[in-house]
């Protein structure tokens, strides 16, 4: 598009499958187009959490840390929620950020959504070079966020290839 580039997959495992596809966007972008200024850079990963045996929302708490996992554990209320979907802007350091969506989604109480967009915002000159770098930092800390999102034990069976 003239005022943004975009690569999107549902398809790789890791940074190593993705990053030098985006470099190659990157690349031919830099040399077609020639931008002069990098608006926005942003990198999103939207993960979904699926058991089919999840028959109410606390069945979230084997998966998502408790902090965001909130009223889906409360006594009295959690029983009740048919949807529950938050928001938070993180401060990464310096000029990252993330916008953290999560939740189950309407109508589907098999899934749990963690929806990751680490982006900067500021005019700067568009290199791809330093994009590129920029980038693989990025998909890091969405890797850090993911982590720190899950329950240590869920964590612990998808690092051994044992989750479903």
């Amino acid at each position: 598009m003239p005022t943004f580039v975009a690569l999107e997959t549902t398809d790789y495992d890791t940074w190593e499958d993705f990053g030098p596809q985006m470099g190659v966007l990157l690349d031919a972008t830099a040399e077609l187009i020639s931008p002069a200024l990098e608006q926005r850079l942003g990198l999103r990963y939207i993960d979904r959490l699926r058991d089919l045996q999840i028959r109410e929302s606390k069945g979230w708490a084997d998966y998502v840390t408790s902090p965001l996992s909130g009223i889906l554990m409360h006594e009295s209320l959690g029983p009740a929620v048919a949807t529950s979907q938050q928001q938070a802007l993180l401060d990464l350091g310096g000029e990252l950020k993330c916008l953290l969506r999560h939740g189950q989604p309407e109508g589907d109480d098999h899934t749990y959504v963690l929806d990751y967009d680490i982006f900067r915002q500021s005019a700067r000159p568009f290199d791809a070079s330093t994009i590129k770098t920029a980038l693989r930092q990025f998909s890091d800390a969405a890797l850090q966020l993911f982590h720190a999102s899950l329950n240590p034990d869920y964590l612990a069976r998808l690092l051994e290839g044992k989750a479903s």
